[in-house]
């Protein structure tokens, strides 16, 4: 009788590191970390835009001018995500690829914060807070949901509930 030795079988790698099967547990993949630090920073800044543009607002304009240019801000930040929909994130995805749509949010962030920091006013802090509503509304969803496509669906089913709501909410809590 001939013995046969043991063949491992090999498993299909996913661009989120894990295999197909995902039986490693989701915090050691590289992929969901990254995107639990993403959107951590994301909600974090956030947060700094709306309590900066809340206490600018609050000095600096009436309870009516106040309630006029939120109105404002919400209705721009609506027309600039709907028209980034439309076609500015095909146009990022074709002209940078997944990088340069991955890094268009931060880098927008990062010049709006420097605009604030530079200039603390209703006109900056404005600004800041358009830029963070339109790209969270539009660039910033679509990529996130294009990257969990590259997570293994078992991790994925366990930990988009923990980046998605946890590290969010501890993203609004630090500040």
């Amino acid at each position: 009788m001939q013995i046969k030795p043991r063949v491992a079988k090999k498993k299909r790698r996913r661009a989120g590191g894990g295999d197909s099967s995902s039986e490693e547990p989701w915090w050691r993949n590289w992929l969901v970390l990254a995107m639990g630090l993403w959107s951590f920073t994301v909600i974090f800044t956030k947060t700094m835009y709306e309590y900066q543009y809340n206490v600018v607002a609050a000095k600096t304009l009436t309870a009516q001018e106040m309630v006029t240019i939120t109105g404002y801000l919400y209705a721009g930040a609506g027309i600039a995500s709907t028209l980034i929909n439309i076609s500015g994130t095909d146009v990022c995805l074709a002209t940078f690829g997944m990088r340069g749509a991955i890094l268009a949010t931060p880098l927008a962030l990062l010049v709006a914060s420097a605009a604030i920091l530079t200039n603390l006013s209703i006109e900056t802090t404005f600004v800041g807070r358009l830029v963070d509503l339109s790209l969270r509304w539009s660039l910033n969803n679509t990529v996130r949901t294009v990257l969990w496509i590259a997570v293994p669906a078992q991790q994925a089913a366990t930990a988009k509930p923990w980046i998605e709501g946890t590290v969010k909410k501890m993203g609004q809590a630090f500040n």
